[in-house]
């Protein structure tokens, strides 16, 4: 069977790629041609085109795919860095040892067009740096307070917030200082989950009424803190009184809004007087 020499030249650059890794290969007995001829330049590279530097690790080989045919590649130092001819448009870069050096390149001429203009690669040499392994965590998050049922609750005498839920629903209670702790009657009837510090989750799962109390902090060293009672009622998903409910808390926020508008305008207008 035949085989191309651009396909030669690259088994042939894959082989001895292999070998300087450390692994043991069986030469091929007899090689093609170089899909191009590298040859040893030490004299300054004076060319117009530049394209920076390029980094290359000891012991590996770096690839580079040109748009164009190369006629023919020259290096200054050897010892540092080896031009390999790996197909008609593919170069390889050996990394021998720590250095620099450089590496230029001739291409050919499209029908119709100019030769491109020499091509120098600035080539540096490390050393390979061993990566420390990365140690992931698999520690569930720590919540933001603690959330418990019990049966027998204290609620705080005074006002008592009442809202309501349908079942499979969530509903955010957002309080305005940082929550120390959580205690609800009925895990049957609603399952309660901290959102950030002063923020949880309500899900109704069962119709039924209960009892929900949060502890928030007065102050930041506060242990003992102030109890907030909520009475939630979770309603049946499709039942009538939870859209009414929902609509009439809607009602109610936006009548707080224009409480708070009228009370805006009505401050503006006290300070347009006073300036006049």
């Amino acid at each position: 069977m035949k085989t191309s020499l651009p396909f030669c030249a690259f088994a042939i650059a894959t082989l001895s790629y292999a070998t300087s890794a450390g692994h043991a290969v069986e030469k091929p007995s007899a090689q093609a041609a170089p899909a191009f001829p590298i040859a040893q330049k030490v004299e300054p590279y004076a060319l117009p085109r530049s394209s920076g530097l390029e980094l290359v690790h000891v012991g590996q080989q770096y690839r580079l795919l040109l748009p164009y045919d190369v006629v023919s590649v020259t290096y200054k130092d050897g010892d540092i860095a080896m031009p390999v001819a790996l197909g008609p448009r593919l170069l390889g870069i050996q990394g021998k040892k720590v250095g620099e050096t450089e590496v230029a390149i001739w291409g050919k001429a499209k029908v119709g067009k100019d030769a491109p203009p020499p091509l120098v690669l600035k080539v540096r040499v490390q050393e390979v740096t061993p990566q420390k392994p990365r140690v992931v965590s698999f520690v569930p998050k720590k919540p933001a307070f603690p959330i418990t049922e019990s049966k027998v609750i204290e609620v705080p005498e005074g006002k008592v917030e009442e809202l309501k839920v349908g079942t499979g629903f969530n509903r955010p209670i957002t309080l305005p200082a940082d929550i120390i702790d959580a205690v609800y009657s009925d895990g049957d009837l609603i399952g309660a989950y901290p959102i950030s510090a002063r923020a949880l989750y309500v899900t109704g799962k069962n119709p039924g009424k209960v009892d929900l109390v949060v502890r928030t902090r007065r102050t930041a060293d506060d242990t003992v803190g102030e109890k907030t009672h909520y009475l939630i009622t979770v309603l049946k998903m499709g039942s009538s009184v939870l859209w009414d409910t929902r609509i009439e808390e809607l009602e109610a926020e936006l009548k707080k809004r224009d409480e708070r508008i009228k009370e805006l305008e009505k401050q503006l207008a006290q300070q347009k007087d006073t300036a006049e």
